[in-house]
């Protein structure tokens, strides 16, 4: 009876977890087909990824596996965002390149 009283509540759980999770997803999804730079984005998803260890604190009593994967999720999104700014910054710099290539009369081949 304890058993199914448990796997009840991590049924619960995992429904509530789904809809928060499901929920920024979404927000992120509206964030991405906003009129918005992107570097403001990214800058808005850094501050969201910071504050929300604390906005689902307020929403949900922790667990552990919980707050394991909400900070694996937090440093993997924060990881790709600054991975996404290097890789924009390497197209600036060699779209650079290639003008001053042109500009020099080298053999440019796109």
């Amino acid at each position: 009876m304890a058993q199914e009283n448990r796997e009840n509540d991590d049924g619960l759980f995992a429904f509530i977890l789904g809809m928060v999770l499901g929920a920024i997803g979404g927000g992120i999804a509206g964030r991405l087909y906003a009129p918005k730079k992107g570097s403001h984005f990214r800058g808005d998803v850094k501050d969201f990824l910071h504050t929300l260890p604390e906005k689902l604190e307020n929403e949900m009593e922790p667990h552990s596996h919980t707050r394991q994967f909400i900070d694996r999720t937090r440093i993997n999104l924060e990881t790709q965002i600054e991975q996404a700014e290097k890789d924009k910054k390497s197209r600036r710099l060699a779209k650079a390149r290639r003008r001053e290539q042109v500009a020099l009369g080298s053999d440019y081949n796109p």
